[in-house]
């Protein structure tokens, strides 16, 4: 089966004559014009491959436990003035090497907005000043030299 010539639909199974110009189109575009003909529908099932993506769902985003997001500190906009003041930015500089609008550089810094985590990390780097807060949470672990976390890290197993 042909796409609608007109709005781009799959089922397009009329032609039609639209000011002189002849056009395929699906049941709804067909009303526009002169229908000329219809064609007869041919289901041909769709070839059988072993690619392609698979029927199941994505996996859901797992975190590790207690490694929540880092709060951002509630005067970032006092903070992001005086560093910027400090290393004599101007807004427009600062959205131009940050790649944002210059608009909402501005609101962040007025304190209208909040910046999402990824672009105070961009604040942090670009203006080398601390966006977020210590957390509250437990201080980091040592995991025995290993940089990365096992299973047998995160058990309590209770031997105190």
């Amino acid at each position: 089966m042909t796409d609608c010539e007109i709005c781009g639909d799959e089922e397009a199974e009329y032609n039609i004559s639209i000011e002189g110009a002849a056009l395929m189109a699906c049941l709804g575009c067909s009303k526009m014009g002169k229908i000329l003909a219809q064609v007869a529908k041919i289901d041909v099932p769709p070839a059988p491959s072993g690619f392609g993506f698979s029927s199941f769902p994505a996996r859901p985003q797992q975190t590790m436990p207690g490694a929540e997001e880092p709060e951002i500190i509630e005067n970032y906009a006092e903070l992001i003035q005086k560093a910027m003041a400090r290393l004599k930015l101007s807004a427009a500089v600062l959205s131009e090497r940050l790649n944002e609008k210059e608009s909402f550089i501005k609101r962040i810094e007025s304190g209208g907005a909040t910046p999402t985590t990824a672009l105070a990390r961009k604040l942090q780097d670009e203006l080398d000043t601390n966006l977020f807060g210590s957390g509250g949470g437990a201080p980091p672990q040592n995991f025995g030299g290993r940089k990365s976390v096992t299973m047998a890290d995160l058990i309590d197993f209770g031997k105190d």
